[in-house]
């Protein structure tokens, strides 16, 4: 490996060609790491200083063999993104060049200007001259992103299947040069003072696998697929690479483009669940299926694992996008069970597509099991069930299925035996109803699609668009105190507000409309007839219409409506047929299986190699001296000595791994080899906060000493010779340190007390230091303090000792001497001044945001009938009733003095009174490219346009 400072352009000229592996996913940048290239570009185009911007490393390997005449190849193992977006500007300046008279830009050190031309432009940084073929592009991309490339650069026809990033990326840099005060003389000088770490790996002694996952094992740089497509590419030659890519990878990635961000994340986990039967994490795909990979026999090649793969895919279009099955009964079912929105269901469904596929069953029969799922799922949700155990349910449901016959009849009576905490998985009938009566249905995700599903229950050939549909309170939903209209308290009678606080949101008092807004809180009879298509009488639904017809709407009409309505509902979602005694004897059965907890059930679906792992971790647990003995709990195997768990373990099949937990306090154990860490404050199944993963190669012997020590512990707890205080875990931890580090801490709390404004908080896990806020998180760790920092908008500062680690808005490292404390002085030091800088909100300033804040509120509930909820940690969303989507989200920011806004609409069509929005990639709950602005107060009209816009878009504004 030979690593060095270079230009970036450096790396395009001469006749050369980077060629970006088929394993490596298409361009991906979006006009959010765009705008900072481009900012970058500027902010060194514009500075007189002759300094280099940093922007990166470039990994690649020479080809062996790949002198032909004078063309030097190489394969981009990272930094393709970078390289990418540099084509796409140099061609837009190439571009914006064209038919101008050349530019002169100064030499740095001398007199001298070098002429530039829009041909040196793109001879320089595109095309190698006089070459033909694939030979003539200085970057060759991926499949998915050559032919458009190619046919901007001039050099090929348009093609059918357009990649987007690349199209956008020579939009985004054409706008921006054609923006007024845009100087091509510092958009180049900018360009060359790129500079990134050029790193050549040496065919044959280095591992693009390793470096390439080391690369990119964190961040926002690859998916969960992208790394696994690239574990299955990259080992291989580059005709099979070629072969693979494009007969099934290419293909089974463009299946994928239309949906969804994430789907392919979630396909690739449900294709591990429904192959090892068990669900890895979701943060965890890649090493899940690595581990899948290796279990596979010797003789089943990599063509055959990617095989499998796409056929999966293809078949889980039929989950993802229904429409795309093949026969109308099956169609609908499939429909119907998405619009309940179970994902936990996904890998099963994958299973019944595979099935039907493979002739177990027939296109009846599949329909019939949907709807027997759909019965169980709707049944769950009404009466409230969790869907949390439902994971590993469904996962493993296909063991316990006769496929070879009695498929349909096997699974009801799988579903019927599904027992969770002793209680009836499948809700019987009486269950059902009760909750369909009584339950505010109005709150539950499944309200719409069980309202939908009646509707078409009662005029199952009348077409209606569900997507323009709410739900209708007949009994309006206000409940602020008095309310109700006179005439709707004079129809529900003097107990008024019992009734509607009770039967509100019930069934009975629910119906499907496509004009809530205009039927509002309207007396009954004038709901009744108001002009068409408003009122019920006009309705194209049955169940609406059907109101049109009663005299008056009260609680004996609306508990009337509900037993109607549940009666056809016990016949739309029906219980399996089941004779009381088969009945009786299943619900036993499965009441007797989620009791017991074995050794067994733990390995389940464990391979060989890791069942092997397992015993000899037990044998040695057992060996250990004071009488260890062994009981399965429901998340763990747990090794007890005097009473107490020293040793917790968790087998993970889908990872071919053990985790462990070691009952003894992280600041007391001696682990040389660094093989444990701290999880202190954090989540975990067993006891302890000293965790390791065994692997297949893990050092046992070290293991065991480690386990030795833990057990040493707890014995020593149970003979009085340990005293437990009631202390605080961060400080005594910090106390536990050995001197050395002592030392350190003291003189890094003396700095930093000595800094204005500086407070020390004890908190339960960590220690924080804050001025207007907290900008340092400080932990104990074995031998080490452990740093986290935030408020970093330009990175750590320079630290010559240990790199600095991101993760979200923090920096991180461990600092062990006086000399670590040094190197990482200067960023705690930037934090800190980061953090002064924003001034504190005064008493004053956080009422008057609040003020505007509940001002704005105001507005939604005076523009629209849109709910405003609020979540336990204050945030606050828009949404219409009985709709899973966010319309908007508002938060108040007191620092910054706004209210921030950001709605549900993409950026490009919001008229903005403000002229400060800005176009939001990420954020809870709203698709990338929403709109978002910070409202200063005082700003009500702006608020008023911006809420009338999202209103309207999605037909909730008050007429």
């Amino acid at each position: 490996m030979i690593a060095e400072q270079a230009k970036l352009t450096e790396l395009l000229q001469g006749i050369k060609q980077f060629e970006v592996p088929l394993y490596q996913r298409p361009y991906s940048w979006g006009n959010t790491e765009r705008e900072q290239f481009w900012r970058d570009i500027l902010r060194a185009g514009r500075d007189p200083k002759p300094g280099m911007h940093f922007t990166g490393s470039v990994v690649f390997m020479e080809r062996t063999g790949s002198m032909a005449g004078n063309l030097k190849r190489a394969r981009l193992i990272d930094g393709q993104q970078r390289l990418t977006t540099l084509s796409l500007l140099m061609l837009a300046v190439a571009e914006c060049m064209a038919g101008q008279e050349a530019l002169e830009l100064p030499l740095e050190g001398t007199v001298d200007v070098q002429r530039i031309e829009a041909s040196d432009i793109r001879e320089d940084y595109l095309l190698n001259k006089r070459l033909t073929g694939d030979s003539r592009f200085k970057l060759l991309p991926t499949h998915a992103d050559r032919d458009t490339l190619k046919f901007l650069l001039g050099e090929g026809p348009q093609p059918t299947k357009v990649s987007r990033e690349v199209e956008a990326g020579a939009v985004f840099f054409r706008q921006r040069l054609a923006l007024p005060g845009t100087n091509l003389k510092e958009v180049l000088r900018g360009v060359h003072k790129l500079q990134v770490v050029s790193v050549a790996l040496e065919e044959g002694r280095d591992d693009p696998q390793l470096i390439f996952e080391s690369l990119n094992s964190t961040g926002k740089d690859l998916t969960q697929a992208d790394l696994i497509r690239n574990n299955v590419l990259m080992g291989l030659n580059h005709e099979q690479q070629d072969e693979l890519s494009r007969e099934y990878w290419v293909p089974m990635e463009a299946r994928f483009a239309d949906t969804e961000d994430g789907t392919f994340d979630r396909f690739m986990r449900d294709f591990l669940t429904l192959r090892t039967r068990s669900i890895p994490n979701e943060q965890e795909v890649f090493a899940a299926f690595k581990a899948y990979r290796a279990a596979r026999p010797g003789d089943e090649g990599v063509k055959s694992l990617v095989a499998d793969v796409a056929h999966l895919a293809r078949l889980y279009m039929g989950v993802v996008n229904p429409d795309s099955l093949p026969q109308a009964g099956v169609q609908l079912a499939m429909a119907d069970l998405a619009a309940l929105r179970v994902r936990v269901v996904s890998p099963f469904l994958l299973e019944l597509l595979e099935d039907r596929e493979q002739g177990r069953m027939t296109d009846d029969t599949l329909t019939q099991a949907l709807r027997l799922i759909e019965s169980f799922l709707m049944r769950r949700a009404v009466t409230g069930e969790r869907t949390s155990p439902l994971n590993r349910f469904f996962a493993a449901l296909g063991r316990d299925l006769h496929k070879d016959g009695e498929y349909l009849r096997s699974l009801e009576r799988a579903l019927v035996r599904f027992q969770d905490r002793d209680q009836d998985g499948f809700p019987s009938d009486e269950v059902f109803a009760a909750a369909l009566k009584t339950a505010a249905l109005y709150r539950m995700n499944v309200c719409k699609p069980l309202l939908v599903r009646l509707e078409r229950g009662m005029s199952p050939k009348e077409a209606f668009e569900e997507g323009t549909l709410t739900i209708e309170h007949v009994m309006p939903q206000n409940d602020k105190e008095d309310s109700l209209s006179p005439a709707w308290q004079t129809m529900l009678g003097p107990d008024w507000r019992a009734v509607q606080a009770r039967l509100v949101h019930t069934l009975g008092n629910l119906t499907l409309t496509g004009y809530n807004s205009e039927l509002g809180d309207r007396p009954f009879h004038d709901k009744q007839i108001l002009p068409a298509p408003k009122g019920y009488m006009h309705s194209r639904l049955l169940m609406t219409r059907e109101l049109a017809a009663l005299p008056e709407w009260n609680e004996t009409r609306i508990q009337e409506r509900a037993i109607e309505l549940t009666q056809r509902a016990l016949a739309l979602w029906p219980f399996p047929t089941l004779t009381p005694e088969e009945l009786s004897a299943l619900r036993a059965e499965g009441r007797q299986r989620g009791k017991v907890k074995t050794v067994e059930d733990h390995l389940e679906t464990s391979s060989a190699a890791l069942r092997s792992l397992y015993e000899q971790v037990r044998a040695r647990l057992l060996k250990l001296p004071g009488g260890v003995r062994e009981e399965p709990q429901k998340q763990y195997i747990a090794y007890k000595v005097a009473g107490a768990n020293f040793c917790d373990l968790a087998v993970q099949p889908s990872l071919s791994t053990l985790k462990c937990w070691l009952n003894i306090p992280p600041s007391q154990i001696d682990d040389p080899h660094r093989l444990t860490q701290d999880i202190t404050g954090k989540g975990k199944a067993g006891n302890g906060n000293v965790e390791l993963v065994l692997t297949l190669q893990s050092d046992l012997d070290a293991f065991e000493a480690l386990a030795q020590q833990a057990l040493d512990y707890q014995s020593a707890r149970a003979a009085g010779k340990v005293s437990t205080p009631e202390v605080n875990e961060a400080e005594a931890a910090l106390a536990a340190l050995p001197d050395v580090q002592r030392q350190v801490l003291a003189e890094l709390e003396a700095r930093l007390l000595s800094l204005p404004g500086v407070q020390r908080v004890t908190n339960k896990f960590y220690i924080s230091f804050r001025s207007n806020r907290v900008f340092l998180e400080l932990r104990a760790r074995t031998a080490s303090l452990y740093l986290s920092v935030k408020g970093l908008p330009s990175g750590p500062m320079e630290d010559p000792t240990e790199e600095w680690r991101s993760l979200d808005d923090w920096w991180h490292r461990t600092i062990r001497t006086l000399d670590d404390l040094e190197g990482a002085w200067p960023t705690v030091q930037a934090a800190y001044d980061s953090q002064q800088a924003i001034p504190a909100a005064t008493a004053a300033s956080r009422t008057t945001i609040r003020t505007f804040f509940t001002q704005i509120l105001g507005l939604v509930s005076d523009l629209s009938n849109v709910t405003i909820e609020t979540t336990k940690n204050a945030d606050t969303f828009l949404r219409i009733p009985g709709q899973p989507q966010h319309l908007a989200r508002i938060n108040q920011h007191n620092p910054s003095g706004v209210v921030e806004l950001l709605l549900n609409i993409p950026f490009a069509e919001v008229n903005d009174p403000t002229g400060r929005g800005e176009s939001r990639m990420k954020h809870t709950s709203l698709p990338a490219g929403h709109f978002s602005v910070g409202l200063r107060p005082g700003e009500d009209e702006a608020a008023t346009s911006l809420l009338t816009q999202l209103f309207t878009r999605y037909g909730a504004l008050r007429a």
